[in-house]
């Protein structure tokens, strides 16, 4: 691996007390070679090692699903995807009279009243396109961050933990509506429909049929509630496997510098064992700006870690290093 241009064809003897001390022996270019890799090597322990807590990570797991943006909460009294994917109450009620057939009037109603799949469909292809680009842009906002890859690591399982949360939600949810609501509700309009085509009255005086009306409706909001839920949990089952996606991207990269890390690791080994003369330097890192690393690097990310190899990434940081040596 050549990092280095040619500086000065002759030996030095330098002494540069540190905590990082490497005593070893260099031509004064080999020396410079053996401060780079072990900068570089600093440079991956900064994205690598947490600079925030677990509490910290999980507010901005939090704060992410709650934005504007993303907007996907369904526990805490919240219903955003549900309410994203269809509207809560029928925009219509039911029109009918004694002379026609009550109950199968009543039925086409509450069948008309829950939008199809055709539609609700592209509304879901929507949502996911735009959760997964924001959670592509939280990856590369936070990877570019000292301590990021440990930081994402967090971020993610939190998130996944929420998702988790909604699915069960969800689930739970959606037996109370098919087991216990939506059975009550079918026999109420049954009753109902049967007295109004008796021509029974109600105690007060009157035909029941304004009572079906009533009764229809309810049942029409439980089907959209069921309905609701039902493509909530395929959106959420969805966004389980783009986060099981993204944790693997993110261990990835975190495997991908320390590969990195051993290469940098095993040419500084090369470079202590060519003791030419006998001779000592101590190698000290550069005090690199991970900043000034990212400005280099513009489009260090996702797309940035999906095309480059162990090898590659470690001469672009220790090239980095020497840029930016002092």
């Amino acid at each position: 691996m050549s990092l280095l241009k040619k500086i000065f064809n002759k030996k030095v003897e330098k002494w540069l007390p540190n905590e990082y001390v490497l005593k070893a022996h260099y031509r004064l270019e080999a020396h410079d070679e053996a401060r780079a890799c072990l900068s570089a090597v600093s440079l991956i322990d900064q994205f690598s090692v947490a600079v925030m807590t677990n509490a910290e990570c999980e507010r901005i797991a939090n704060d992410w699903i709650d934005s504007p943006s993303v907007c996907i909460r369904e526990n805490n009294d919240c219903d955003y995807t549900i309410d994203t994917l269809m509207e809560k109450k029928p925009e219509e009620k039911l029109e009918v009279s004694v002379d026609e057939p009550i109950f199968l009037r009543a039925t086409q109603y509450v069948k008309s009243q829950v939008p199809d799949a055709d539609v609700v469909m592209p509304i879901i292809s929507n949502l996911e396109s735009k959760v997964e680009a924001q959670i592509d842009a939280l990856i590369d906002k936070h990877i570019k961050e000292a301590g990021g890859l440990a930081h994402l690591n967090m971020i993610m399982r939190a998130v996944q933990e929420q998702n988790s949360a909604f699915l069960l939600e969800m689930h739970d949810e959606l037996v109370g509506f098919v087991d216990v609501k939506k059975p009550q509700a079918d026999e109420l309009l049954q009753n109902y429909c049967s007295l109004a085509a008796d021509g029974s009255s109600l105690r007060s005086g009157g035909s029941y049929i304004h009572k079906v009306v009533e009764a229809a409706y309810s049942l029409a909001v439980i089907e959209r509630e069921i309905a609701r839920r039902r493509y909530a949990i395929l959106f959420f089952r969805w966004f389980e496997n783009i986060i099981a996606n993204r944790l693997f991207f993110v261990q990835s990269v975190d495997s991908l510098l320390a590969s990195s890390r051993n290469v940098l690791q095993k040419r500084l080994s090369c470079l202590i064992q060519t003791d030419e003369d006998g001779k000592y330097a101590i190698a000290i890192p550069y005090k690199l700006n991970i900043n000034n690393f990212i400005a280099d690097f513009p489009d260090f990310g996702k797309a940035y870690f999906s095309k480059i190899s162990a090898d590659d990434l470690a001469c672009s940081l220790a090239d980095f290093a020497l840029k930016y040596k002092p």
